[in-house]
């Protein structure tokens, strides 16, 4: 809708100008402001500049001279490019901040990067996984409940008892 609003202003404003350099973009809008355009209208009613080209007329001065038009179609035009361009302005400022905060979390992260690894070499080396069992719990508990011995289902098993298991005969010969 930006774009066709900012297209409708210019072939409003010369439509010769847009079937010269663009022959592809339609020109309805022109052919409709051209109807609703009151016979009195001239470009000195508007004030537009007199010694530029359509093309060389800058934004700001062009959306002044629409605002100031007697036609109200023109009017609401210049609103809209205005609107547009402010919205345009405020997703370019967000944007680049975002792009900012995207270059700042990447050096943050390395920076975290960093840290953690010279914290890792600072603390004491670990000695790796706990070692490994030489038992199956299932199998000790088992031989404690048929031996008398009160054991949890779950946890821990109790140190006496895994001693008493590994000093059976049994265990020793197989």
């Amino acid at each position: 809708m930006t774009i066709a609003a900012l297209r409708a202003l210019l072939d409003a404003e010369q439509p010769h100008v847009l079937r010269h350099h663009a022959p592809w973009i339609p020109h309805t809008a022109a052919k409709r402001q051209e109807k609703t355009m009151a016979p009195s209208y001239s470009v000195a009613t508007a004030q537009a500049p007199q010694n530029l080209e359509p093309e060389a007329l800058g934004l700001g001065p062009l959306l002044t001279w629409a605002a100031a038009h007697p036609d109200k179609a023109v009017q609401d035009l210049a609103e809209q490019a205005r609107d547009s361009i402010t919205a345009l302005r405020r997703r370019h400022k967000a944007d680049t901040e975002l792009a900012a905060l995207d270059s700042e979390e990447a050096k943050l992260e390395q920076r975290l990067a960093e840290l953690r690894g010279r914290k890792a070499e600072l603390l004491p080396k670990r000695k790796g996984k706990a070692a490994s069992r030489d038992y199956d719990p299932k199998e000790v508990r088992a031989w404690a409940r048929a031996n008398g011995y009160d054991v949890p289902d779950r946890g821990q098993i109790p140190k006496a008892v895994l001693a008493d298991w590994r000093d059976r005969d049994d265990h020793r010969a197989g």
